[in-house]
């Protein structure tokens, strides 16, 4: 397989998200740009690996479980799960709502690893999901900590859209935002991604000073009736204090998977 059939192959696999599972090849085609006869013969290799399946009845494809042997593997090899998860724990049970850890992946935050608080009704089932930058706290918190010029080039590439009336969608106002993020420490979502949902995160660091750069975001969200803008602001103090504690660890090789 040559550098172009590989990065047609990636291109598929990249294709499926969790809101888009399946795809038949005309629309994996289309979709990516790709011939029709290219499509058919680099997803049926894939399918032979075992990271695509076929549905027997739609014929279409969508992600194999290979690709959950994989990930699992890695993961355990960079050990961030057993590195992050007792902070996550820690979170949930002081805050009493879902505590995830999330990484600025392009224009989105892919959320890594999540642990729930100990409510009936929470926000779950996030965790590999990506969710735009600039409505999410913990996107924000990262886009916060980006030099000015690469603010620029991440609001030009990735344009900013209404996902609810709350939603900044203006590159001006959103820009103003960013700066008061980074000057109080922390971010928050106040029904901006869903009308519905909050959220507060605060940036991660590869260093636990001022100057270091910035990693990853720990957040934490929760169904807007009860994670109230009043309760995130109240859980900015206890969040920026574990958000410190982490980044102090964050250079060990433990954490290392966050160099992405």
């Amino acid at each position: 397989m040559d550098i172009k059939s590989i990065d047609r192959a990636m291109q598929i696999l990249f294709a499926f998200s969790i809101d888009d599972r399946m795809f038949g090849v005309s629309e994996l085609s289309e979709r990516l740009g790709l011939n029709t006869s290219t499509t058919h013969h680099l997803a049926a290799s894939l399918k032979k690996w075992g990271v695509l399946e076929q549905d027997p009845a739609s014929r279409k494809y969508r992600l194999g479980i290979r690709l959950v042997e994989l990930g699992g593997t890695l993961l355990q090899s960079r050990s961030l799960a057993r590195s992050i998860q007792p902070y996550l724990y820690h979170i949930a049970e002081n805050i009493r709502e879902t505590a995830y850890l999330g990484v600025l992946i392009g224009g989105d935050l892919l959320n890594l690893e999540q642990v729930c608080g100990p409510h009936l009704i929470q926000y779950a089932g996030w965790q590999g999901r990506r969710t735009p930058y600039f409505c999410s706290s913990a996107g924000k918190a990262l886009a916060a900590y980006l030099p000015p010029d690469e603010q620029d080039k991440l609001i030009e590439k990735y344009p900013l859209t209404h996902y609810t009336t709350n939603t900044i969608a203006d590159a001006s106002a959103f820009k103003q935002h960013l700066a008061e993020i980074k000057a109080q420490g922390y971010a928050m979502s106040i029904g901006e991604l869903d009308e519905n949902i909050n959220a507060i995160a605060v940036p991660v660091k590869r260093l636990a000073n001022n100057d270091a750069p910035v990693i990853a975001a720990l957040g934490v969200a929760g169904p807007a009736y009860r994670f109230t803008p009043e309760a995130c602001r109240a859980a900015a103090a206890f969040l920026k204090s574990v958000g410190q504690e982490v980044s102090s660890k964050a250079s060990t090789e433990d954490f290392m998977f966050l160099d992405m």
